[in-house]
């Protein structure tokens, strides 16, 4: 049932184009919206789940299943915007959303100091339930949350 609820985050992103989020115009706001999921997550408004990607490659396994990211996990980390755009730039035409999800991946705020299992989560997916409710109010807010209206990444 759970499963059932989750949708990868590069098809979030064709959803919150739908909803006037207009990346192709400003791509900062795709920055913008890693910014307000995070908080999202951080606040337990939006459950994600993501694959373990672990720095050491022997704790690594080829076949990581998809685990809830704790919200504390958000304290110290955040999703990388950059890898958003990117995905972003790949489902534009060709439909491969699936592919391109394994580019999104959380990574440690440089300020913070994690300690949550030396790990990262790599193909974020979200409740979706959730997410568009977000996206329906509390996402607006977010916007030019960068620190930057300039349209360049």
């Amino acid at each position: 049932q759970e499963s059932l609820n989750r949708v990868p985050v590069v098809e979030f992103c064709l959803e919150a184009r739908q909803q006037g989020w207009d990346f192709a115009a400003d791509e900062q706001l795709i920055v913008d919206l890693a910014i307000g999921l995070r908080e999202a997550a951080l606040d337990v408004a939006v459950e994600m789940w993501g694959r373990k990607s672990r720095r050491l490659s022997v704790l690594r396994t080829p076949d990581e299943p998809l685990v809830r990211i704790p919200a504390e996990f958000w304290k110290h980390h955040d999703i990388d915007g950059l890898a958003m755009a990117i995905a972003g730039h790949d489902d534009d035409a060709s439909g491969r959303h699936g592919a391109s999800n394994v580019l999104i991946q959380t990574r440690a705020i440089p300020t913070s100091d994690p300690d949550f299992e030396d790990a990262t989560y790599t193909d974020l997916h979200l409740n979706y339930m959730q997410a568009t409710k977000w996206l329906q109010t509390d996402a607006k807010s977010c916007r030019k949350l960068s620190g930057r209206g300039d349209g360049s990444l």
